[in-house]
């Protein structure tokens, strides 16, 4: 048998150019994959970064057209209010005609709004809208009577108001819910390649 101290003594230079290859082959090895770490990391926090980007913007876009909605509830109210007091007349007329102003430039963000792909959000907008519909159809009927029953047309505004904000606020909670959420990334799709014959 070979003693190890005479081994490592005649062969000290090969053992310590072997050693010294091991170290740059690992050395290579180990930098390249914490290169490939590193740079995956920084793709997924980029994509993190985009997607939060995108829904904070659909949010911000969101949080515009939910408040045209309840500017469009407050202004349909003060019109309906002033008919009762002093009768339907042209500065009315005129104040229907701003509606179209306030709610126009809200028509753009609707594509935010529905990209959040929410359905408290998609069914209480469904109710703020078919509230709204219902009570433009009842102020065009109040603008063509004669007789008003003054009591009842103010009970029915304020239930209109009532029954709009409740939907107007689940609105603004659910995005306030929404905004501290970033939704995952999608799931990457496979591309298959077929051979055609």
């Amino acid at each position: 048998m070979t003693d190890w101290a005479t081994f490592f003594k005649d062969y000290a230079t090969a053992i310590s150019t072997g050693t010294g290859l091991l170290g740059i082959v690992l050395g290579y090895y180990f930098g390249k994959w914490d290169a490939e770490r590193k740079r995956k990391w920084e793709l997924e926090d980029r994509d993190y970064n985009k997607r939060a980007a995108i829904h904070d913007k659909n949010i911000q876009d969101a949080r515009a057209y939910v408040d045209a909605y309840h500017a469009t509830v407050k202004k349909i109210g003060l019109l309906e209010v002033s008919i009762l007091a002093v009768g339907y007349s042209e500065a009315i007329n005129k104040g229907y005609g701003e509606l179209i102003d306030l709610y126009d430039p809200a028509i753009t963000m609707e594509p935010s709004f529905y990209s959040l792909g929410d359905a408290v959000l998609n069914y209480a907008r469904e109710k703020v809208h078919s509230i709204i519909g219902e009570e433009l159809e009842q102020a065009s009927m109040l603008r063509a009577q004669q007789e008003i029953n003054k009591d009842i047309e103010v009970a029915r505004i304020q239930r209109f108001q009532h029954d709009a904000t409740t939907f107007i606020t689940v609105l603004k909670m659910r995005l306030d819910q929404l905004a501290q959420i970033i939704p995952p990334s999608p799931p990457k799709s496979r591309v298959k390649f077929w051979r055609h014959k």
